[in-house]
């Protein structure tokens, strides 16, 4: 329980790597914020996590949704002790065709989001 009461925020944790590392982190004691875009996945890993873990319908892409997710967590646990950045899209295509909009979707959830939720949390930790 290397974890044990530490609150990590997890983006992208509903399915795939994100949602084995929530996973991972629930197992070693920690109460994980799965940060989702789909609520229905956020919940259901938070459901599979179990303990204090809950789910939190987010678009990392959004600033304004950012700001509420932290709200959220300090309202629920009162601090933030760990964050992974893992939300990211990669809209597929050939590099010539890709139209730069799939490109600022790209940026937008994998950089600019990872910066945005950092340092959001970052004010609480």
């Amino acid at each position: 329980m290397r974890l044990k009461d530490k609150v990590a925020v997890v983006t992208g944790g509903g399915r795939g790597i994100g949602r084995d590392i929530v996973l991972a982190y629930a197992r070693e004691g920690a109460h994980v914020v799965v940060a989702e875009i789909d609520p229905a996945t956020d919940a259901a890993t938070a459901k599979d996590a179990g303990g204090k873990s809950i789910g939190i319908a987010v678009d990392v892409a959004k600033p304004v949704e950012i700001i509420s997710l932290m709200d959220k967590v300090i309202a629920e646990f009162g601090r933030v002790d760990i964050v992974v950045n893992n939300a990211m899209k990669i809209v597929p295509g050939k590099l010539e065709a890709l139209p730069e909009a799939a490109w600022d979707t790209t940026m937008n959830i994998g950089l600019k989001g990872a910066f945005l939720v950092s340092q959001a949390a970052a004010k609480h930790m």
